[in-house]
């Protein structure tokens, strides 16, 4: 498949989407940084996975702060903020995997 179709379609798709399937596209992202082994409903309390978060996110730079919390507590979608950054979809697309696998291993 070309990529600048599949781009078009993904693209598309996204539009169609269903604000509970946007949150559902957003939280799949973000469970891939929390092992798949770990029951964080069981494990952790909502007050210390906050705080676990909250800790993650000021080590991290200003700009990726914004960045995860618009993509992972806003659901604000990718090229949204790529647009506001001034960056590529993939640029965003990979800041935000990398920050995924910062919080898996912190």
């Amino acid at each position: 498949m070309n990529t600048r179709g599949y781009q078009q379609y993904k693209a598309q798709s996204l539009n169609t989407m269903t604000p509970a399937e946007l949150l559902n596209l957003v939280l799949d992202e973000l469970a891939e940084a929390i092992p798949s082994d770990m029951d964080v409903e069981k494990a952790y309390d909502a007050k210390e996975l906050t705080e676990a978060i909250n800790r993650f996110l000021a080590s991290q730079n200003r700009e990726d702060r914004w960045l995860f919390l618009r993509r992972y507590f806003f659901a604000d979608e990718v090229t949204v903020l790529a647009k506001e950054l001034r960056i590529s979809r993939v640029s965003a697309s990979v800041r935000l995997f990398r920050l995924r696998e910062k919080l898996r291993n912190y």
